[in-house]
């Protein structure tokens, strides 16, 4: 249903190189049948080449391609995340779910990835739809928030409007009803 998910906890092939992992995903897409795979005969050649060439393109839009042939588990974690991304593009999404794309990451790999965020909703024409506990990354990526807490919708609008709302400020920061006390 074009729907891709990100997860938190990196589902990279670690002993694949870069492309391949790229490539995982465009076999969904393939029209070959099993034989054709197996065997290398009918469409899967040439299925197999245009897959190859459009995840290079992915590489190269995405400015990953100097990673290529290196395998997926030796990259730096950061580029590991930006990796998971590029695999999920390469399944060609309508909507993109990142799972918090920023955990793990130090300062600077956070920075880097809310860059990463940023060139995909502009460049690729995407609906992101992003889970995340660090309110830096939420606040300066997202024009729509929607908090929930224990499951409920406590607040939706923009940062500045989710930032004040008095609900918001009492489930995540501990501050109590002044009417309670």
């Amino acid at each position: 249903m074009g729907l891709i998910r990100v997860f938190q906890n990196g589902r990279l092939f670690k002993k694949m190189n870069v492309i391949e992992n790229l490539m995982v995903s465009r076999h969904m897409r393939l029209k070959s049948n099993f034989f054709e795979a197996v065997f290398r005969f009918g469409r899967y050649p040439e299925e197999e080449k245009h897959a190859y060439a459009e995840s290079m393109k992915m590489l190269e839009k995405l400015d990953l391609q100097k990673y290529v042939y290196e395998e997926a588990g030796k990259l730096p974690f950061g580029i590991q995340r930006k990796l998971e991304v590029a695999r999920a593009l390469c399944a060609q999404p309508s909507l993109l779910l990142l799972d918090e794309p920023v955990t793990g990451l130090n300062v600077e790999e956070s920075n880097d990835m809310m860059d990463f965020v940023i060139k995909l909703r502009d460049e690729f024409d995407l609906t992101i739809l992003l889970i995340e506990h660090t309110m830096r990354v939420v606040m300066s990526l997202c024009p729509n928030i929607v908090v929930i807490d224990h499951g409920e919708t406590i607040a939706h609008g923009c940062a500045e409007d989710v930032r004040n709302d008095k609900k918001v400020i009492e489930a995540y920061l501990g501050v109590e009803d002044d009417a309670q006390n």
